[in-house]
């Protein structure tokens, strides 16, 4: 397997990057969490369907760090499109962000893992990944640098 990290500052495009880059390439699957009218989604790349990433204020099974507050449905949905989409094993699997929730073991963090086995069949897998956290995240999920690349993507370009 091929694992390659996409990472780039807050806010400079990685999801819009990953959505135009999608639909130029059809054999692509995975989570997008783009942000529309304001309100972070999770976006399923094969089905073409959203679902709200934030919680509602009267949600009880949240998700929290920092100041955000995630609906842990959402996640939960989020993780089942990614178990549909490994059976159908994609040449590329999009995993859009690994963050500070998954380093604290929470979020995509074992669906990452499960990924990362070798039994997984996943050709390549790329993780999106802030800048001031690629270290973290390469150390805690013990990703072997034989198998790392970095995505080269420009955010100022469109595909």
């Amino acid at each position: 397997m091929q694992i390659y990290i996409l990472s780039g500052q807050i806010q400079r495009g990685k999801t819009t990057y990953l959505l135009n880059y999608s639909k130029e390439h059809p054999n692509c699957s995975g989570i997008l969490s783009p942000v529309i009218a304001g309100r972070r989604y999770f976006y399923a790349i094969a089905s073409k369907e959203k679902f709200k990433m934030e919680a509602d204020s009267n949600e009880i099974n949240t998700l929290e760090i920092g100041k955000y507050k995630f609906s842990k449905t959402a996640f939960d949905w989020a993780i089942e499109q990614l178990h549909e989409a490994m059976k159908r094993a994609p040449e590329l699997l999009i995993i859009d962000e690994i963050g500070p929730l998954e380093l604290k073991d929470q979020g995509f963090s074992e669906v990452l893992k499960r990924l990362l086995e070798p039994s997984a069949n996943i050709k390549n897998l790329l993780l999106v990944v802030r800048e001031s956290a690629v270290e973290q995240v390469i150390a805690h999920f013990q990703i072997n640098s034989a198998q790392l690349k970095f995505w080269d993507w420009n955010p100022y370009i469109k595909v």
